[in-house]
């Protein structure tokens, strides 16, 4: 079973869109896979091998997310969503949050990595069934599916 699965209550009816929602569940679900391999590691050159993926694994889902980000918001911009200014500050606290789990991570400050699974699955599943429906009727009447 899929550490974050994807159901139609997350679609938003617009088929670019919930294929890339999809994309950011299937990353998260990827950079889970990497952390158990961490955790079940038996060594310390395994786990900072590991740790170096879910690094990478993080700088992956930030790229995905701001191209994924950027096709919302330029949607919003060309149909004049009035929504936008809300919309775009919450992606850009979601850049926040990620950037200061890497900054720590550099640090090598202590984490778990748990936390950041859960973080960006909350974040996710939250960010899509509230911020993003708010969209969902607007874009429709505006024709787009």
């Amino acid at each position: 079973m899929a550490f974050l699965e994807w159901d139609e209550k997350y679609s938003v009816g617009i088929e670019e869109i919930d294929q890339q929602h999809k994309r950011l569940f299937s990353l998260i679900n990827g950079l889970y896979g990497t952390v158990q391999k961490v955790e079940g590691a038996n060594d310390m050159k395994s786990s900072i091998i590991e740790l170096s993926a879910i690094l990478s694994a993080v700088d992956k889902m930030e790229d995905y997310a701001s191209y994924h980000f950027s096709t919302e918001e330029n949607y919003m911009l060309e149909y004049s969503y009035p929504g936008y200014k809300a919309h775009k500050k919450a992606h850009d606290l979601f850049f926040e949050s990620v950037r200061k789990f890497k900054r720590e991570a550099d640090e090598g400050k202590a984490f778990k990595l748990t936390d950041i699974l859960e973080y960006l699955k909350k974040w996710l599943t939250g960010h899509v069934l509230t911020t993003d429906q708010k969209y969902k009727k607007f874009f429709k009447k505006k024709g787009l599916s």
